[in-house]
């Protein structure tokens, strides 16, 4: 451990190397100290320099990415050495104006990540309810039939509605494309969906 770098709360990190041509900044936020590994560069900004506005702008801006490109462009596995970077150059708003960017920013990743979280609440009861739906479907008053108010049947894959059947997926499917041939090049099938 005596190699890694210690990072501050607001303080930044970069991997010097990149094997897809990209470069990522964090900020550190929600801790105190950390740390990271040797081949992460460790800075912070200026009191000129709003360190929330300079997160959004070093990650996002088009004018870093197109300074990042110059320097490693026709490269596969590239470097971006700490002093290279203090070398890029960008525009920079005085400094109220740098805390009301950030202050719009953050509030539109919170709402964004409100919003995955929204979505990831549905994507669970939806998976959920289509486990209730496939397995135990609907009644005619469109309710999700029960033991306790349905009539229900053993069967090879378990208990299920008295109206249902269980079936060979080839009974009800049948190929009509291999690997973007035509499955008739290969076997007779019927329209029913019998493969002869």
């Amino acid at each position: 451990l005596s190699n890694y770098n210690i990072i501050k709360k607001g303080e930044f990190t970069y991997r010097s190397m990149s094997d897809d041509q990209t470069f990522v900044f964090n900020m550190l936020e929600d801790f105190d100290i950390g740390l990271v590994s040797p081949a992460y560069y460790v800075f912070k900004t200026k009191p000129s320099c709003a360190n929330v506005f300079f997160k959004y702008f070093v990650n996002a801006s088009n004018e870093i990415k197109l300074q990042i490109y110059k320097i490693i462009q026709g490269s596969t596995r590239t470097a971006l050495k700490f002093n290279q970077l203090l070398e890029f150059a960008f525009s920079l708003p005085p400094l109220p104006e740098q805390r009301k960017i950030a202050e719009i920013l953050e509030t539109v990743d919170r709402a964004i990540e409100k919003t995955d979280q929204i979505i990831e609440k549905y994507r669970r009861i939806k998976q959920g309810l289509m486990q209730d739906l496939l397995t135990r479907g609907i009644d005619e008053n469109g309710k999700i039939r029960s033991e306790k108010t349905h009539k229900f049947k053993n069967s090879p894959l378990g208990r299920i509605p008295e109206e249902w059947e269980v079936v060979r997926l080839g009974e009800v499917a049948f190929v009509t494309k291999l690997a973007g041939f035509e499955y008739t090049k290969f076997f007779n099938y019927s329209l029913e969906g019998e493969i002869i």
